[in-house]
């Protein structure tokens, strides 16, 4: 994947002030603090849309996928979001579904032997699969923050 460099150096920048500069995203106000609190747990959608607006300026097409989905198959997960980026999956924060994997973040094709795919196929039969431009969610000073931090990596 052309860009794999660039999504880690995003997610270990994101990593690094939820840990270790967490005073700065709460000096931002609104939901910035709230939404990334407990990464990668329930930071999603939030770290998933500022990721995709970082590499769509790098030239990426890049859809942010959502769903909700109550289902035995996946009982460990109620709601998820990650990125389509140039036809690939990518999740920065699947390491929080520990039964589905370790990885910090998980690249894979759409095919219907990888978790995230069958995931999003059932979310379609359940009408809760969602496809939509990454923006910054109104985080713009956020996503200003970790990109900071990216270019200092």
């Amino acid at each position: 994947m052309k860009h794999l460099s660039d999504i880690h150096k995003f997610r270990n920048a994101l990593s690094f002030l939820v840990e270790f500069e967490s005073y700065k995203i709460l000096n931002l106000g609104g939901f910035a603090w709230v939404g990334l609190n407990s990464f990668p747990h329930g930071a999603c959608f939030l770290s998933s849309s500022l990721l995709g607006v970082y590499l769509k300026e790098l030239g990426c097409s890049v859809k942010l996928i959502s769903a909700k989905l109550d289902s035995d198959k996946f009982p460990d997960i109620k709601s998820h979001a990650w990125l389509e980026v140039d036809g690939v999956y990518v999740d920065i924060t699947s390491s929080q579904f520990t039964e589905r994997t370790n990885s910090r973040i998980t690249v894979q094709n759409k095919c219907k032997a990888e978790w995230l795919f069958a995931y999003a196929q059932e979310s379609k039969l359940d009408g809760t699969y969602r496809e939509q431009e990454p923006d910054f969610d109104n985080n713009i000073s956020l996503y200003n923050l970790i990109v900071s931090k990216v270019e200092c990596i």
